[in-house]
């Protein structure tokens, strides 16, 4: 079993496709618009170190999530049903106060990150596409939101809210929310590993 993951940025989707068993990696992908006005700049990078590059023409955000499905199968890494992928993961930048874990994606949920849409317009617009075209690609397996600033959902007020006019946060909900969570989570997750420590009793500084 495998589960595929997607994390669109502001110019560029990249993908990874994880074999579930082993908690590898089978390849690692980027399909990057920046400087490329007629597609995308595509990179794959397999396990083994191999890694291909190709131009992928009049390529645009709705079609990306297709292409990269296309590419693990020009390589062999899935097979033409796609059966072998059990579930889809998608990286967004930011979960407001609404997204305080790991969320199933659902109508409501897509409605809700459109909202916050606002809050990170380079990002979660890119992401809402991408998300909806891996569900057209991929219809039969569940779709996972994994948000950046899960990891600062319970933050207590001192350390979220500014020291800036209360009216700011009270009216307009201004306020700290952090970012690279997932990056956070995991760098804190393997340092207590490392340590033999358990996680709770640490004071990281991470970088």
């Amino acid at each position: 079993m495998s589960i595929l993951v997607f994390n669109a940025g502001s110019s560029t989707l990249k993908f990874a496709l994880f074999d579930q068993e082993a908690g590898e990696a089978c390849a690692r992908g980027t399909i990057d618009w920046a400087g490329h006005p007629t597609g995308a700049q595509v990179v794959v990078r397999s396990s083994k170190g191999n890694e291909a590059r190709s131009h992928a023409k009049d390529l645009d955000r709705h079609g990306a999530a297709a292409h990269a499905l296309k590419i693990l199968i020009e390589r062999n890494l899935v097979s033409e049903t796609l059966e072998e992928i059990e579930a889809v993961g998608h990286r967004i930048v930011h979960g407001g106060t609404e997204f305080r874990e790991s969320a199933r994606i659902d109508a409501p949920a897509k409605a809700a990150l459109a909202r916050l849409s606002a809050l990170a317009p380079l990002h979660n617009p890119p992401a809402l596409v991408a998300i909806e075209a891996a569900e057209l690609a991929l219809p039969r397996v569940p779709h996972v939101a994994v948000f950046d600033t899960a990891f600062f959902a319970q933050l207590p007020p001192k350390a979220f809210i500014y020291p800036l006019p209360y009216e700011w946060y009270s009216d307009w909900g201004i306020r700290r929310f952090g970012f690279h969570g997932i990056s956070h989570g995991y760098c804190a997750s393997r340092a207590a590993e490392m340590l033999r420590r358990d996680a709770a009793d640490l004071r990281l500084v991470i970088c």
